[in-house]
Order: structure tokens, then sequence, then C-alpha cells
């Protein structure tokens, strides 16, 4: 073998060895799904209040993350909360079944990535309110006072209110009796003078 052939072989093995570099660089720098909660395949018995799901890189887009549950119904229940390179996805669902999770992101290079995992939920979460004893409220019945066969007195009356005010007319009374006795024995003295005086002066005459 010739030493310009050499050259050729190790020319053309750098060049293969710096396309693969090359190649592999960007592919390194991909984000991808390194774990999530629930776990992709679980079982669980209720489904959780948020679907978590925790990325090998740090986020510089928020990703997109849709919930479905088995009859392909979206359960997302809020907006995603990013936290570096974990994201939380709010979910409420009223059934059970299988539960399909799908995301799609954009890595730190510019590539997008998107893949797919589903868990299973065992039952269905109840929004129903437990069944609770129903309260029987007794009414006790109040003890009438015992009636007396005797009448009730009668409501006292204040002297005060019945006092009528009376005149004092008793002197006033007497007063004009007497004057009236007085003026009838005058009246009779003058009249028995007054016949003296004409019996006189007829006898003289």
């Amino acid at each position: 073998m010739t030493h310009r052939t050499c050259a050729r072989l190790l020319v053309l093995t750098v060049g293969v060895l710096a396309g693969a570099l090359l190649g592999a660089a960007p592919a390194a720098a991909h984000t991808t799904l390194k774990q999530s909660d629930p776990a992709a395949g679980s079982t669980v018995q209720a489904l959780p209040e948020v679907v978590r799901l925790t990325f090998s890189d740090t986020l510089p887009i928020v990703p997109t993350v849709t919930v479905r549950d088995e009859a392909g119904t979206v359960v997302n229940s809020s907006p995603i909360s990013p936290h570096g390179n974990t994201v939380l996805q709010p979910v409420k669902s009223t059934k059970g079944g299988k539960f399909t999770v799908t995301w799609e992101l954009t890595s730190a290079d510019g590539h997008k990535t998107s893949g797919s995992f589903a868990f299973t939920v065992t039952a269905a979460p109840s929004d129903a309110p437990s069944p609770t004893a129903p309260v029987v409220v007794t009414a006790t019945p109040t003890p009438e006072a015992p009636q007396s066969s005797s009448p009730a007195p009668p409501p006292a009356v204040s002297s005060t209110a019945l006092a009528v005010p009376t005149s004092d007319t008793s002197g006033t009374g007497a007063t004009w009796l007497l004057w009236a006795a007085v003026a009838v024995v005058v009246l009779g003295a003058a009249g028995t003078a007054v016949l003296l005086l004409r019996r006189r002066r007829a006898t003289s005459a």
C-alpha cells in the first residue's frame, strides 16, 4: 500500500468520523421525556389532580400536553404549569379506564419532539357527598301550668285612678241656708209690722 493510498484512507476515515459526530451532536441536544407521574403503563386507583411530566432538559418553550379519557374526551381542567424541566397538567374527570397523555415540545436547538403514553384508572372519582343518616328532630312538649278551679281575682284598681275630685260645698250650703232663714224672719217681721201699722191707723180713724 502506497503512502498516497494510506493518506486517502485516513482522510476518508476522518470525514466519516466527523460526519458521524456532527450528526450525533444535534440528536444529543434533543429534549426527551425522562419520567411521568402517573408512569407510562401504570395502573392507579384514582385519577390524580395533575399529570407530571419531567424532561431531560429545561424547556425554552412551554410544551403542549393533552390528556384524554377512554372515550377520547380531553380532560385538561386548566392551563399547564411549567417548572424548569417539569410541567404539571391539571386534569379532572369522573370516569375511570384508560387515559392517554400526548405531549409536544420544541428543544433548545429548535427541533420539535413529541410522544405519548397511557395509564389506567381503576375507579372513577365520585363528586357526590357520602350519604348520612337522616336527622330526626323530636319536639319536646312544653308543660302546661295547672289550672285553678277558683276564679282569678279581679285586677286591683288603684285608689288614685278611681279618686273623683269633689268640691267642698258643705260650708257654702250652710251659709246660704242661714241667710235664707234670716231673710224669712226679716220679711216676716216686716210684714207683721206693716199689718200692725195698718190696724192702728184703721182704729184711729
